[in-house]
């Protein structure tokens, strides 16, 4: 496995210390906000080793400066919502040359630019297809800072396969969603791949 998808198998996204009622405060601002520029970390084509795994960044414009960025890790072949952070305000300057370059350089990914339509399509397909496998978004996903769900998705790269992949990473429960795995498709229905981390 090599050292940038380590990075990515063992990132794991954490929200600043901020109380729950500021969070909340902010997320009920935010809800009612345009949004602003919005990322994926990756090349929606791209088929190389974790592909299935899309970091999707929406932004909401609390000011022409300020942002409140969501960001949701996307496993788009099993388990949907992985995990998922709210970040505190910040200038929009900072955001693209200050977050975004550290989240980047920590996961060796690279974020590109994108449209709204494009990032919620990705995850609402994501949650859709972990759907149907039986698996729910991760507790701290904030639908409302990506939605509401457009009535028309576009086609996304993996949206839909034919078999679910599990490919686990360092904080799942791998035994819990292979039983699950197998109640909704069958044992021999998915492949499971356990990285050695």
């Amino acid at each position: 496995m090599s050292n940038t998808a380590r990075k990515l198998a063992r990132a794991k996204m954490k929200p600043e210390g901020r109380s729950t009622e500021s969070k909340g405060k902010i997320s009920q601002t935010a809800i009612q906000a345009p949004f602003g520029p919005c990322y994926l970390s990756q090349d929606l084509d791209d088929e190389s080793e974790f592909s299935h795994l899309v970091t999707a960044v929406m932004t909401r414009r609390l000011s022409e400066t300020t942002l409140v960025a969501a960001l949701a890790l996307v496993d788009r072949t099993c388990l949907g919502i992985k995990d998922a952070m709210v970040r505190r305000p910040i200038k929009q300057r900072e955001f693209r040359s200050g977050f975004l370059r550290a989240f980047e350089e920590k996961t060796g990914q690279k974020f590109y630019k994108t449209d709204p339509l494009t990032v919620q399509s990705v995850v609402y397909h994501a949650i859709d297809y972990a759907a149907r496998l039986g698996f729910r978004p991760h507790p701290d996903f904030r639908e409302d800072l990506f939605g509401p769900r457009p009535d028309d998705l576009i086609e996304t790269p993996l949206r839909n396969v034919e078999k679910p992949m599990f490919i686990a990473g360092p904080y799942d429960d791998s035994e819990a969603i292979i039983r699950q795995l197998e109640k909704a498709v069958g044992k021999d229905n998915f492949d499971f791949i356990c990285p050695v981390f």
